[in-house]
């Protein structure tokens, strides 16, 4: 496949296959919290903590996962959130359109759908602890900014690391 390049500096989080559909995958974290996502790779060229530059090859383009035909899925994300890369990328030029990116609530509205009773992931109470049960497209940052608690100390609850892949319907203590 074609190669694959990093749009940002950052530190590769994620470079494995993903049995939830996009085969092949790398994900990036940038150091403005934003994450870039890469998937359906023919081959991943990178490990898991490595350092990446901009326009480094990260891996091949490919049809890995649930996919019909070689393509290259490319997803940004803020706090695991997907916004449209469109905001930030100039796709005419390949060049950032701001060195300065503000968000509105008006960015995310599409997750509103999502927020109803009846999709909200569960919170189990045991004693004092708290659980959050892991839904499509919870991260780690995403689910300390819900419980207003940090990342690092999700980790030190529940004896994971910041790399750590969440399982769907996983319970992650919270509290």
């Amino acid at each position: 496949g074609d190669t694959v390049l990093a749009a940002f500096d950052g530190m590769v989080r994620f470079a494995e296959y993903n049995k939830g559909g996009f085969g092949n995958v790398v994900v990036i974290r940038h150091i403005n919290g934003i994450e870039t996502l890469y998937a359906h790779l023919s081959k991943i060229l990178v490990d898991t903590n490595q350092i990446i530059k901009s326009g480094e090859i990260i891996g091949l383009g490919g049809n890995t996962g649930r996919s019909y035909g070689s393509h290259l899925h490319f997803e940004t994300r803020f706090l695991g959130n997907a916004f449209d890369p469109e905001k930030i990328i100039d796709f005419q030029t390949f060049s950032l359109k701001n060195d300065t990116l503000k968000f509105t609530k008006d960015d995310f509205n599409y997750l509103k759908k999502y927020k109803s009773s009846s999709v909200s992931a569960p919170v189990v109470t045991d004693g004092n602890a708290t659980y959050h049960v892991v839904r499509r497209g919870d991260t780690l940052s995403g689910i300390a900014v819900r419980y207003g608690t940090s990342v690092s100390r999700l980790c030190q609850l529940n004896g994971i690391s910041r790399n750590t892949v969440l399982q769907l319907n996983q319970k992650i203590r919270v509290k």
